[in-house]
């Protein structure tokens, strides 16, 4: 049919012509989604009728693996408003039970491990604030309490209450100004166990208006034990640079260009680790802040930014500062405010 398969995702695949991207196409089991002009639509359906049984063509609005897209306004609209909607809370009969040890009894534990699956679907779909609580309260299942349940019912109050979050997309203009920001963060030693919760968003933005669109986010364990704070920070920015470059390949090979991506933190002492000559004592952390350097020596920046900013920040801890700024940043499309316009 023509499609070239994207290096970074097996499931994604490009139609060029000319050089140019004139269509899509993603794989999901056996949902497909296609974008493109309307003749090109047809022509790939009518490709792929040949060889799948199409059950249910779409066009927008619609819904694709849970989520609602329309176009509104010059905007793609992605929500989950009817999936939180009809989110439950632990019942109050399972509140209720008490236990000899005081931890969770066999069905207060099924229920809050049912209620934690469900509000991970808008935590990686639509949702990033909504990340680092499902995979702290995931974590510590087998020790928590009835202190826990409630915290868990609160987040699904806060879905029911608060003003429906939604992801939106839009034009960002010439692919000359189109810049790749990454906001990376860590929580040092912030579980029992000693391990350290990371976290990184990324946006595609237009360096000049400042207008962006999130496309990925990912709030986590590190597998490796940090001994300090820069070395919680520095694997955490490690992964974020990785992740980086790994969209940074996907925009060559479907716009042609060459995307630069800044990454912020808000730990002086990384940055001022990164950009100095100065010899790490620490041998593990040397290779990684030698990565880095390497990584960082072209178009590509590190930068330090005020901790009230720091937007990943809501991706590694449970009460951020960063949680409204976050989700004001979401709703206007716009970075303005939080960085400075770049060249």
């Amino acid at each position: 049919m023509g499609f070239s398969q994207t290096d970074s995702d097996p499931c994604v695949f490009l139609f060029k012509q000319n050089g140019s991207l004139r269509g899509f196409l993603l794989s999901h089991v056996d949902d497909f989604w296609v974008s493109g002009s309307d003749i090109f639509i047809d022509y790939v359906c009518g490709k792929l009728s040949t060889v799948f049984e199409i059950g249910k063509r779409s066009d927008l609005p619609c819904t694709y693996l849970g989520l609602s897209v329309e176009w509104q306004d010059q905007v793609y609209k992605v929500k989950m408003s009817k999936f939180c909607e009809n989110l439950q809370q632990i019942q109050p009969d399972i509140l209720q039970q008490i236990s000899s040890d005081g931890l969770l009894t066999t069905e207060q534990e099924s229920s809050i491990r049912s209620v934690l699956g469900k509000l991970l679907w808008p935590a990686v779909q639509t949702r990033p604030d909504l990340a680092f609580p499902v995979s702290y309260y995931s974590s510590i299942i087998k020790t928590a309490n009835i202190e826990t349940l409630n915290a868990v019912n609160k987040l699904v109050r806060r879905l029911h209450n608060s003003e429906p979050v939604n992801l939106l997309f839009k034009s960002l203009g010439s692919t000359e100004f189109w810049r790749l920001v990454c906001f990376t963060d860590a929580s040092f030693n912030n579980f029992v166990d000693g391990s350290t919760q990371a976290g990184y968003l990324i946006f595609l933005y237009n360096s000049g208006t400042l207008d962006c669109n999130l496309i990925s986010w990912k709030s986590f364990k590190l597998r490796r034990i940090a001994r300090s704070t820069v070395a919680a920070e520095t694997f955490a920015a490690v992964q974020a640079l990785e992740a980086c470059s790994e969209l940074q390949n996907t925009l060559s090979q479907a716009f042609n260009i060459k995307a630069s991506f800044t990454i912020y933190t808000d730990n002086k002492s990384l940055f001022d680790t990164v950009y100095s000559s100065n010899i790490i004592s620490d041998k593990r952390l040397r290779v990684d802040i030698g990565f880095m350097r390497e990584a960082l020596m072209s178009s590509n920046r590190l930068k330090w930014i005020p901790t009230k900013y720091q937007l990943a920040d809501a991706l590694t801890k449970l009460r951020s500062p960063a949680s409204n700024c976050l989700l004001d940043v979401l709703q206007r499309n716009s970075l303005r405010g939080v960085i400075g316009r770049e060249t």
